[in-house]
């Protein structure tokens, strides 16, 4: 690690951490720790961590207060982990429901505030976080970050959908020797720009998007580029077995995929060894169970079923986020870590929207700009001709040609130089696993 790295590492990300009240130092180094504690150390943890989470949500939570009442239980019906399953699995409806009569928050003392999910799944679903979640999940971000063999201080490129960089993160890309680069604007032009920076300033990591390093990685080989880089982290949306190939070619190197959910739980990440996934195992349960809720076999596909071990403001246990996963029959990593391993992570199936002039839309670019349009319960955006999608959209109430224009004039000064059309419809129709596909291209 250089100087500088050493500097961040150890001076500014404590002193900011210190002054954000996220508590990400000290989890961030219990992640280090843990990988490393002998089986049965682990166990423990995790099983007195599940104890403490039954008695806060029994204690402060009337949505689990009145699930614990009506099944006659209490905290010491809770020993460990696997007694979880005493409590039912919770679903979307039951947070959308109980989420707006409060009966799914908790007080909490640090700053909280509330976030939406992408909804990639579904309709759009807010969760209330505080500092002490949000420390757990840049915690994990830096866990994930250092599998990949990444350090403070390593000149990296990170793309992303904040248009406009504020003062603080314009001096945390500066600070991070980060190059923030645009999701939402993936024309040559521009991919021919980042390349050339990733050249000349020697650049040898890059995170983000699966479907924007894929685009990159793309225009690189269109233009005979020959750059090696040392690692490429991947998270947001699914990482397509040709996405993994055509980056790992281009850039002579390898992804490491990350996994987790906007809801406020990060799950997993690879560490390099095979492509199997390492859970984050002093902040996350997860189970794998069939479409009657009742456990698969390890090395079989199931629906992934999430328990934030963190209470945060809004618990989350047992929680059906919507995707597909195969927990590993294999016993432990090559790597030596003692942390439980994922197989495969099988969701968010998007495609890719590639406009007129070889500007590249991937689901997000979709979800950042329709989210603020809460007339829209669903879409889907379907592509059947290289000039021209067609948004099919949900409502309660009829839009009027001016709000549909709005979504165009939106959409078109977000980078979406290609024709729209829209048509209502009573429902998305989901795939035979329970999810809907937000963007389908069915352009070659």
């Amino acid at each position: 690690m250089s100087l500088r790295g050493a500097l961040l590492k150890n001076l500014v990300f404590p002193v900011a951490d210190w002054w954000q009240q996220f508590g990400a130092q000290s989890k961030f180094q219990t992640l280090l720790n843990a990988q490393n504690w002998d089986r049965s150390t682990l166990i423990a943890h995790r099983d007195a961590k599940a104890r403490e989470l039954v008695q806060t949500v029994y204690s402060e939570v009337p949505f689990y207060q009145k699930i614990f009442a009506d099944r006659s239980l209490t905290p010491k019906d809770f020993q460990s982990l696997s007694d979880l399953t005493k409590l039912p699995i919770l679903t979307k409806d039951a947070i959308r429901e109980n989420f707006v009569s409060g009966r799914m928050q908790r007080p909490s003392k640090f700053k909280t505030y509330d976030v939406c999910s992408s909804g990639s799944t579904g309709t759009n679903l807010v969760v209330r976080e505080d500092t002490d979640t949000t420390g757990m999940l840049y915690a994990c971000h830096l866990y994930g970050l250092k599998l990949s063999g990444w350090n403070f201080g390593d000149r990296h490129v990170q793309f992303g959908f904040s248009m406009k960089r504020t003062f603080f993160k314009a001096l945390k890309d500066r600070a991070l020797s980060c190059e923030y680069a645009f999701s939402g604007i993936l024309r040559n032009e521009a991919l021919d720009r980042l390349l050339d920076k990733i050249e000349s300033q020697k650049i040898k990591h890059v995170h983000g998007f699966p479907g924007s390093i894929f685009s990159l990685a793309e225009r690189a080989r269109q233009t005979h580029r020959s750059i090696k880089l040392d690692a490429v982290v991947t998270w947001g949306d699914n990482l397509f077995e040709h996405y993994r190939r055509s980056i790992e070619s281009a850039f002579q190197t390898r992804v490491f995929d990350t996994y987790g959910c906007a809801e406020g739980i990060t799950v997993s990440a690879q560490c390099g060894h095979g492509t199997n996934y390492h859970l984050y195992a002093p902040f996350v349960h997860v189970e794998v169970v069939d479409d009657e809720g009742k456990p698969v076999p390890k090395g079989t596909l199931g629906h992934l079923i999430l328990t934030r071990l963190i209470p945060g403001t809004t618990p989350l246990i047992r929680y059906r986020v919507g995707d597909l996963g195969v927990l590993s029959a294999q016993e432990k990593c090559a790597c030596g870590s003692s942390y439980d391993i994922m197989d495969s992570i099988q969701g968010r199936d998007t495609d890719l929207i590639v406009t007129p002039s070889g500007n590249r839309l991937i689901v997000h670019f979709f979800t950042g700009t329709l989210n603020k349009f809460p007339a829209i319960k669903h879409f889907q955006v379907v592509q059947k001709e290289k000039d021209r999608i067609l948004i099919r959209w949900v409502s309660e109430e009829s839009l009027t040609h001016s709000y549909l224009d709005e979504i165009r004039s939106a959409l078109s000064q977000r980078g979406a130089d290609i024709s729209v059309d829209f048509e209502r419809v009573e429902e998305i129709p989901t795939t035979k696993e329970g999810k809907r596909r937000f963007v389908i291209s069915e352009v070659q």
